[in-house]
């Protein structure tokens, strides 16, 4: 063979199929890479959803049976779904707890307990609309007892507290009247307790088991009937039990001085002991307070105005202004009129970056006369906080025997006003360091120390809040946990 001839290279069998299937392996890479960010795109336009606490307690009034339980039932306002079990088997006591923790952060739930013996459900609680997350909720059940021939009647306590809103004339006196539920006529507990705007009530011979309707009244000195509070059912025993009545009484309008005309001054000698010179008396103000019942997050920037107008009246005007919208807070408006009924409304508003407000969550309007107390508004927030975004750090430090002297570091979030770190020995617990505070470095980094033992393994996370001094509802979510040793 000529030796310049170039030596043919036969082809492979199997390379046109290995391309195909190259090809194949690129395409396919291709599909992925865009269904993967076709599903991020997705996922960040869509709200995340995080697992919030509804707890409360129970109010159970009459006789409650050997063995009984409590179940807890919930529906998802929010996503219109259908009635489900959130806890069952709980002790069913008067002033027992509950929680519901599988809530999901800005819903809005109906809440209802059944008390259950043996399986049967014996009595209802009425339904309660929460947004998540709350606390401090009350379901109210009143257990009837069944009616045995013969049995002997055993008595039992119905007590609480009378709350008269309103001026109150000088020797008013306050009835409580009962009568079984359906009856036809209601019947004196207690009579001629002295009015004032609050005082302690009670009845020790109501019939263990019997359902009431019960109601307080007011009168004026001359027996006139004066006022009345709404009805309360209820079964006996029951403590803890609150009557509101609003005065109809106006007060005596005030009296004009009578203006004496100054005589000319005559040059006198003062005399040894001269009288004191009297000061003006300042009026009292006339005072409505309350506190708040918040439920769900606040955003950042935001407060609670209450507002107020004379029933019967159209134009609402603000009372109290920058209310901070945690749980439980405490207000005053102390420009009322004594006497005159006022319908108030608490609204959950947000300042926007253009100087005005945006309405977030508004309570129901309540009506009481002046002066109250005890007026409580109930605000729903649908707010949703996403969780901080991380991450946390841990410096060892310096060690004294087995213990690090260690400092943890988490955050910044933006419009973080108050945080929440948790740090334990295993996940998800808070033995070492369960720690509100509110912002501090100017919202950098925050750090704490704690004291930690070597070669032991633990985990850190964190919350964050947008106003300061926070509840525990207000928080976000907390972040993922942070596994961590010193050694």
């Amino acid at each position: 063979m000529d030796p310049t001839t170039p030596i043919p290279i036969k082809p492979q069998k199997n390379t046109r199929l290995r391309i195909i299937a190259l090809v194949g392996v690129i395409f396919a890479l291709i599909l992925l890479v865009v269904l993967f960010f076709f599903l991020s795109a997705k996922e960040k336009s869509t709200p995340e959803q995080y697992n919030a606490a509804i707890t409360g307690t129970f109010n159970l009034n009459g006789v409650i049976p050997a063995n009984a339980t409590m179940t807890i039932e919930q529906i998802d306002v929010t996503n219109q779904s259908q009635k489900v079990v959130a806890a069952r088997q709980l002790t069913a006591v008067d002033q027992g707890t509950w929680s519901f923790d599988d809530a999901t952060s800005g819903h809005t739930y109906e809440i209802t307990a059944s008390v259950v013996v043996n399986g049967t459900v014996v009595a209802n609680a009425t339904p309660i609309t929460v947004t998540a997350p709350a606390s401090q909720e009350v379901l109210t059940v009143n257990l009837p007892a069944p009616k045995t021939q013969g049995a002997i009647p055993t008595p039992a306590v119905i007590s609480g507290t009378i709350n008269v809103n309103g001026y109150i004339p000088t020797d008013a006196t306050v009835t409580v009247q009962g009568k079984p539920l359906g009856g036809d006529a209601f019947s004196t507990i207690v009579k001629n307790l002295p009015a004032q705007q609050q005082q302690y009530m009670t009845y020790t011979s109501a019939v263990a088991g019997q359902t009431y309707e019960v109601v307080g009244l007011l009168f004026d000195v001359n027996g006139n009937q004066i006022g009345s509070s709404l009805p309360l059912v209820l079964a006996a025993p029951a403590l803890n039990e609150t009557l509101t009545i609003n005065s109809q009484a106006v007060p005596p309008p005030t009296p004009t001085p009578t203006v004496t005309p100054t005589p000319a001054p005559q040059p006198t000698t003062p005399p040894t002991n001269a009288p004191t010179p009297q000061p003006t008396p300042v009026p009292t103000p006339v005072v409505i307070s309350g506190s708040i019942n918040f439920n769900g997050v606040a955003p950042s920037n935001s407060r609670i105005v209450i507002f107020q107008r004379v029933s019967n009246t159209q134009s609402f005007q603000v009372a109290v202004n920058n209310v901070s919208p945690v749980n439980g807070t405490t207000w005053q408006w102390t420009g009322a009129t004594a006497g005159t009924w006022y319908d108030m409304i608490a609204i959950l508003k947000q300042a926007q970056s253009n100087g005005t407000d945006q309405d977030i969550a508004d309570s129901p309007i309540q009506t009481q006369a002046a002066p109250a107390s005890n007026v409580t508004f109930t605000i729903n927030s649908g707010i949703v906080l996403q969780p901080p975004p991380g991450p946390i750090s841990v410096s060892c430090g310096s060690q004294s025997g087995s213990t690090w002297n260690a400092t943890v570091s988490y955050g910044p979030t933006g419009n973080a006003q108050s945080y929440w770190l948790q740090v334990g020995s295993s996940n998800g617990a808070s033995d070492m360091v369960n720690s509100m505070q509110n912002t501090m470095n100017n919202n950098g980094n925050q750090t704490i120390n704690v004291g930690l033992n070597n070669n032991q393994t633990y985990y850190a996370r964190y919350a964050y809040a947008t106003t300061s001094n926070a509840g525990q509802a207000q928080y976000s979510p907390f972040t993922s946990t942070t596994q961590f040793l010193c050694n």
